[in-house]
């Protein structure tokens, strides 16, 4: 796809319904993507200027893929071979070895601090899959 040329990791988030504790499966996204900063600008009607940083990704078609309610239902094994993207999941430009366990000093929070500004908490996820050319996801976070 054009302009897809960055390695991104990707955390995906899963409650163990054994422990009641989140899990993540950490994957490098196994197509090259594109990974861009947006400055976002807006006026509040009091007049407050308000600007903040946000990232689109653009994740083309991957056989890898699965659509969140597919990956939910995933074996262990089988959600560390395929990645998804939702809401709540963590992405970082690159290749990282990172893994978050949930005990410091590895949890969700502190490696995303230490990733950033290259790195992302999805907040949206728009399906182009279905479109005749170009097929990819455009994932939006913060």
């Amino acid at each position: 796809m054009f302009g897809c040329n960055d390695d991104v990791t990707i955390w995906n988030r899963w409650r163990n319904p054994e422990t009641g504790k989140d899990e993540w499966f950490r994957h490098v996204i196994p197509v090259k993507c594109k990974w861009k900063t947006r400055v976002d600008r807006e006026v509040s009607s009091g007049g407050t200027a308000n600007i903040a940083n946000s990232i689109v990704l653009v994740v083309p078609e991957s056989e890898y893929y699965r659509s969140p309610q597919e990956w939910a239902v995933l074996g262990a094994e089988e959600k560390r071979q395929f990645f998804t993207l939702q809401s709540g999941d963590l992405a970082s430009l690159g290749v990282k070895a990172a893994e978050i366990t949930g005990l410091k000093p590895n949890t969700e929070a502190e490696i995303k601090k230490s990733l950033l500004p290259d790195a992302m908490t999805i907040k949206a996820v728009q399906d182009f899959t279905r479109s005749a050319q170009g097929k990819h996801f455009k994932v939006e976070g913060m």
